[in-house]
């Protein structure tokens, strides 16, 4: 199966305490994994960021084309977030890590993430042959973490 199935599995099982979840999905792209996510949660407000913008119409695009209600898509720097702190119940990061500096960008997502919440990171490591991934969910404890101590539970994708 495709990663953003496994990635919308994942996450789906750690909103199921929220009612009506709202979850960020960093680095989005042209929509995946926000789009499964969305469809795998339809009670879920899913929005989608990705820093380039022609990115940002081909989500939308492909969001009308499958019926997808709960999915937004827009610019989004991941390393300054433009959310009020405690905005999402749910962040995930899937190959994105890579891209950007990592602890600036975690330390955006916790910032935005409320107490309880969780982040499902998928990511290649340097280490790592291409064909494997690392990937981790992390539990936002209250108060705020600091970044060189938060719980990780590994998961397999």
């Amino acid at each position: 199966k495709p990663l953003h199935v496994h990635i919308a599995r994942r996450v789906e099982r750690e909103v199921r305490k929220f009612q009506e979840p709202v979850m960020l999905d960093v680095g989005g792209g042209t929509g995946e994994p926000g789009l499964t996510i969305a469809q795998t949660l339809p009670a879920a407000e899913v929005v989608s960021g990705d820093i380039a913008p022609y990115s940002v119409p081909t989500g939308r695009m492909a969001a009308q084309k499958l019926n997808v209600q709960n999915a937004e898509f827009l610019v989004a720097d991941a390393e300054d977030l433009q959310f009020d702190e405690d905005s999402f119940d749910a962040v995930s990061i899937c190959l994105t890590l890579s891209l950007v500096e990592p602890e600036s960008t975690l330390s955006e997502v916790f910032r935005v993430l409320k107490p309880k919440g969780s982040v499902v990171i998928a990511e290649y490591g340097p280490q790592v042959a291409l064909c494997q991934l690392h990937a981790a969910v992390v539990t936002n404890p209250a108060p705020k973490p600091r970044l060189k101590s938060p719980s990780q539970t590994l998961i397999a994708a």
